[in-house]
């Protein structure tokens, strides 16, 4: 787990020569969503970030479309209730139902990260988190560790 929320931090580490504009890092209202969410902003400001949280904002459909809309920046999201609650498509099994996620958030400038290691949940974010911190995720993709990247 700590490898993969590794890697979702990275993606949405924001360089400190660059914005503080805050990451708004979102989480539905259940329990287990709201908590991985806490773990990935804790890590953001580890990691120099400014942070805004907006928790328990409701059900997926609901913070799903407030990624779309901007209210939040990022949020941890189930890869089944992506397919079935907010793309709604025929669910499938993990790796399939990952994969055509991550195609239908791309088309619309959302990233999905990779699995953070806690059942099927991934960070999902807005493209322009990515963007103001390219030059982190490149350093990542090249060394495959963010412990240098501070």
């Amino acid at each position: 787990m700590r490898r993969s929320l590794l890697v979702v931090l990275l993606f949405l580490a924001c360089d400190r020569s660059t914005s503080r504009e805050p990451v708004r890092v979102g989480a539905k209202s259940d329990e287990q969503s709201a908590a991985i969410a806490e773990n990935v902003a804790r890590r953001l400001e580890l990691a120099g970030c400014v942070v805004e949280r907006r928790m328990r904002m409701g059900d997926a459909v609901s913070v799903g479309r407030a990624l779309r809309d901007g209210a939040i920046d990022a949020y941890v999201e189930s890869h089944g209730v992506a397919l079935t609650q907010i793309l709604r498509r025929k669910a499938q099994p993990g790796p399939a139902a990952e994969a055509e996620v991550r195609i239908a958030y791309v088309k619309e400038n959302l990233v999905w990260a990779p699995p953070v290691g806690v059942g099927d949940y991934a960070v999902v974010f807005r493209k322009n988190v990515d963007d103001r911190c390219r030059n982190a995720s490149r350093t990542f993709m090249a060394t495959g560790s963010m412990l240098d990247a501070r």
